[in-house]
């Protein structure tokens, strides 16, 4: 995949917002248990959120966009129920923008989310030193969370999801997906606040 000028400052942009809404998040877990902001975890997720997310995010938006399906949907019961997913375009089949949302949000999923997590951690532990064992173990005591995190703000990442999909250009997504990224994380500090 070519990136363009374009892309590199919607990637540099979307860093810059992923990077503001984690240390939104930060200074919230700071109100909410004294946990000071982490220069390494802003650092970190600031090459994170510039670097990896938007890439991995700007690919799958586009492979979303852009994939033909060819499927009988009305060959069956559940192709029938997934017809509300795809549209007609020549003789193959292309992701609505409900079939874009479900799967925007899918992307987002329980692994995902561990990751990140790790991530966090990751960066946030680096000036006292971590190893690979850290890292997996980490990851794995995340997956719980990540399933938790994911079944509790689905609604939000499915109302969020259809506008990025809907409303926002194609070039544009990443932004989108970073604004909602920023938005999730008020949402899980103030969720940690409120349930304290």
């Amino acid at each position: 995949m070519k990136i363009t000028k374009e892309q590199v400052k919607n990637y540099i942009t979307a860093g810059v917002i992923f990077t503001i809404g984690d240390l939104i998040s930060q200074l919230i877990n700071w109100k909410v248990s004294g946990t000071n902001p982490s220069l390494s975890r802003t650092v970190g997720m600031f090459l994170v959120g510039t670097f990896l997310y938007p890439l991995e995010i700007d690919a799958y938006f586009r492979w979303l966009a852009n994939s033909r399906w060819r499927v009988n949907l009305e060959s069956s019961t559940l192709g029938k129920l997934l017809a509300s997913l795809f549209q007609k375009e020549g003789d193959a089949l292309k992701l609505t923008a409900i079939g874009r949302t479900i799967g925007a949000a899918l992307f987002f999923n329980p692994i995902w989310v561990a990751r990140h997590f790790t991530f966090i951690e990751l960066f946030t532990k680096l000036p006292q030193g971590v190893n690979l064992k850290f890292i997996v173990t980490y990851f794995i005591s995340s997956l719980k969370p990540g399933l938790i995190s994911f079944i509790y703000g689905l609604p939000l990442s499915l109302i969020g999801n259809y506008v990025v999909q809907e409303k926002m250009r194609l070039e544009l997504r990443v932004i989108g997906s970073a604004i909602l990224t920023l938005i999730f994380a008020i949402y899980y500090g103030v969720m940690a606040w409120l349930l304290k």
